[in-house]
């Protein structure tokens, strides 16, 4: 059973791979929500779930505005970068040691 997961897993990236490459940002965003039901698992009737459901329709908003979906990544990697304490990064790359 766990194989079976796991390979359709691989599947899901391999299927997302390869539309991502011919699709804009947000059609890559929509495609990706309606093949896991992402959504739908979010919003799970209570209060919380719908306000996560809300912060994935949020950064759909967001992202509709890069066509291109690296410029989006990069985008959130610099926003996320801004929201990151100064040492961060290094306390990162010094576990990796």
């Amino acid at each position: 059973m766990k194989n079976l997961k796991v390979n359709e897993f691989k599947k899901l990236i391999k299927e997302i791979k390869q539309e991502a490459s011919s699709l804009s940002t947000i059609d890559v965003i929509d495609f990706v929500l309606s093949k896991t039901k992402y959504l739908e698992f979010l919003d799970d009737g209570t209060s919380e779930g719908a306000a996560r459901a809300e912060n994935v329709k949020e950064l759909r908003s967001v992202a509709a505005e890069f066509p291109k979906l690296t410029d989006f990544l990069e985008n959130v990697a610099l926003v996320e970068r801004e929201y990151l304490p100064e040492n961060a990064g290094k306390i990162v790359a010094d576990k990796k040691d």
